[in-house]
């Protein structure tokens, strides 16, 4: 029997899906991880790394993208059923 995970949702890697959405917010709006990073603060390696899932964000780099892209924190960490997800 698996052990209960927090941190997977959906059975994601919740590292992978907050990633994805920030990413998502930065193609929606046209912008390139430089142009995210320069309004963030966040090195842009550092970006690509939590994008990737490869990086965890703590709360400060959340609050800056979440006020760069203008959207809420929780915005982040919403995962549509039907969206593709890699597990770790």
């Amino acid at each position: 029997m698996r052990e209960y995970n927090p941190a997977m949702l959906y059975g994601c890697s919740l590292d992978y899906t907050v990633g994805s959405r920030i990413a998502l917010g930065r193609i929606v709006r046209g912008w390139t991880i430089d142009q995210l990073a320069g309004r963030s603060g966040i090195d842009p390696s550092t970006l690509s790394q939590i994008e990737g899932g490869t990086l965890r964000a703590g709360g400060h780099r959340l609050y800056c993208l979440a006020r760069a892209l203008g959207l809420p924190v929780a915005w982040f960490f919403m995962l549509p059923k039907q969206q593709a997800c890699k597990t770790k």
